[in-house]
């Protein structure tokens, strides 16, 4: 571990530059790939990491990442359902290994689902909402309002603020609870204030709840209003009642200065909605499923997504989404694809799914997998290999047992022909599941039968908690909130190791409050290097509150730099299109305040 000093970076606007082609490397073609392959090692129990206090393991289900006591190191929410949920201290010192301690336990929930982290009332201090229930059955969320970051102190303050629970009857006055399967911090109007995007699961709801199915499945969209309250206008807005949505995804597609909304949804069917606040003034939405759905793509699939992530595949400077599958698809799927969606955003235009080029469906057995058989559930992009591609990690299982995870690591970009669209750049990626094919360590003073392994993996963190320059890999594990003892499964954190320095970027993007959020969400950074080979190359990165499975990326942006001789620019696009340029170097944590 490194100990690396945080450039505070004020914006001063200078010439902007628009995005332009810059040659890749040529040592990236993945025609002659050159993957070195790091040592890794899984500190859960050195780092304090795995989760056994109070004498046990927990049935993990969220894992959120951010600097809630604003020290400058990176917490850990660890939402675990049926079982007490923590919030980990980051106590690493510098120069030192990678430790954390329990700081408090979040008790009263008992199938805590999902979660985000964000300024909720633009204070500085880190907020946290905890999303309930899921595929259980529906129960009260909790919006936590971070009210003294140094001694870390939270207030519940969901009842009257508003989102806990679904308005309903002729006042809007009565709450019907719902089932949180997903939760995004989104400001989508611009005004510096964070709105709460709440994807609701009604899917595996008993047939009695489900008597009032515009009521109680539409998920909710609350809009703040700049108090501390929020008002619910999803249908309002335009948005339509979904059966099952999923960790769904924000992302400004056509760069209109607005974010998007991509509906991922376990069944029946994926929507994509254009924000058009920016082009109409007001807040509305509008089904643009078909129409960004390029040739031989349609954006209506996969039908069985149990989470989505967002990122710029190709560095491109154009955000793409993958739709991670967890059973089959149905017969009449157009999607046909054994395996995982990648969706390549051209230039705006529109989306083309281009998974048959990029390896990371190899070892996909669609056969065997609905929700009572094992399947995705856990899912995360990062870079992990710090070549400023996004890798991608599977995570495995179902209620009743595990099943081994995957891992898909970047090795280069491949250029691809596609009829109706032309020549565009894809990511290709080889497998490295086998390092991280092994049991967990258990503790020497564990008492208890230690699980067997493979485990259940649910929210999953890509992050640079040691600040070395490499991310670590975060999972937490666990299974179903009714299930016996023995479903408690050990959390991993997973170190890599590469025998060459490899540079890198830390960007912390923070909002003024005004024009743009303080948590800096929707943000987007562009890096240009000089390569060895005197070429050079663009890599870009982005910032929203969650990603994949009730997981984030910890309220700051990290780009792999790989070989890089030097930075020769950094450019930060705010969210409602603003660009500034910054000076900054190789191998920093660079805090840009708008």
């Amino acid at each position: 571990m490194i100990s690396l000093p945080i450039l505070l970076a004020g914006c001063t606007p200078e010439e902007v530059r628009l995005p332009h082609q810059i040659p890749l490397d040529p040592t990236a073609d993945t025609s002659t790939p050159d993957i070195v392959r790091p040592i890794v090692e899984d500190i859960g129990v050195s780092s304090g990491f795995q989760d056994t206090f109070g004498g046990q393991l927990k049935r993990g289900r969220v894992l959120i990442a951010a600097d809630f006591d604003n020290d400058d190191r990176i917490d850990l929410f660890i939402g675990n359902t049926n079982d007490p949920s923590e919030i980990l201290h980051n106590v690493t010192e510098p120069g030192g290994p990678l430790r954390f301690e329990l700081d408090q336990v979040v008790e009263g929930r008992e199938l805590i689902w999902s979660g985000s982290a964000g300024d909720l009332n633009n204070d500085g201090a880190t907020d946290l909402f905890i999303g309930a229930a899921g595929s259980l059955r529906p129960s009260p969320d909790q919006l936590l309002l971070n009210i003294d970051p140094t001694a870390l102190s939270f207030f519940d303050i969901a009842p009257m603020a508003g989102p806990n629970g679904r308005p309903s009857g002729p006042t809007e006055q009565l709450k019907l609870p719902m089932a949180t399967s997903g939760v995004n911090w989104v400001d989508i109007d611009n005004d510096g204030w964070l709105d709460l995007s709440l994807a609701v699961n009604t899917q595996l709801w008993p047939d009695p709840l489900r008597h009032n199915f515009r009521e109680q499945s539409l998920s909710s969209l609350w809009h703040s209003n700049r108090d501390g309250t929020f008002t619910e206008i999803s249908e309002a807005s335009g948005i339509e009642p979904c059966f099952s949505c999923q960790h769904t995804a924000w992302l400004d597609v056509d760069h209109d200065g607005d974010l998007d909304f991509y509906q991922n949804q376990y069944r029946p069917s994926t929507r994509v909605w254009r924000n058009l606040f920016v082009e109409s003034g007001e807040l509305r939405f509008e089904d643009a499923t078909t129409e960004w759905s390029l040739e031989g793509t349609d954006l209506h699939d996969p039908k069985r997504s149990f989470a989505s992530a967002v990122a710029d595949l190709n560095n491109d400077g154009w955000e793409d989404v993958i739709a991670f599958v967890r059973p089959p698809e149905p017969a009449n799927s157009v999607h046909g694809l054994d395996g995982h969606a990648v969706f390549i955003n051209v230039e705006g235009t529109g989306f083309v799914e281009v998974s048959a080029h990029t390896g990371i469906n190899e070892g996909f057995l669609n056969w065997f997998r609905d929700h009572q058989e094992d399947g995705v559930m856990g899912c995360q992009v990062g870079d992990l290999n710090v070549d400023g591609i996004p890798d991608v990690f599977i995570g495995e299982g179902r209620p009743q047992d595990g099943t081994k995870n995957q891992l898909f690591v970047s090795d280069g970009l491949i250029e691809v022909d596609l009829p109706g669209v032309g020549v565009i750049e894809v990511p290709h990626f080889t497998s490295w599941t086998d390092l991280i094919d092994v049991p967990a360590e258990a503790p020497g003073d564990y008492a208890l039968d230690w699980p067997p392994y493979p485990y259940r993996t649910h929210g999953s963190a890509i992050i640079d908690l040691d600040r070395d320059g490499v991310p670590e890999l975060a999972i937490a594990n666990g299974g179903a909130a009714s299930y016996p003892a023995i479903s408690r499964e050990p959390n991993r954190l997973f170190t890599f190791t590469y025998e060459e320095p490899r540079h890198f970027l830390i960007v912390q993007p923070r909002g003024d409050g005004y024009a743009v959020n303080r948590s800096g969400f929707g943000t987007r950074v562009r890096a240009i290097v000089a390569t060895p080979s005197g070429t050079e190359r663009e890599v870009w990165g982005s910032l929203h509150s969650t990603s994949g499975y009730s997981a984030n990326h910890g309220l700051e942006i990290f780009l792999g730099l790989a070989d890089a001789e030097a930075l020769l620019s950094l450019e930060i696009h705010w969210p409602d299109g603003q660009i500034d340029a910054i000076d900054a170097e190789l191998d920093q944590i660079v805090r840009v305040e708008r």
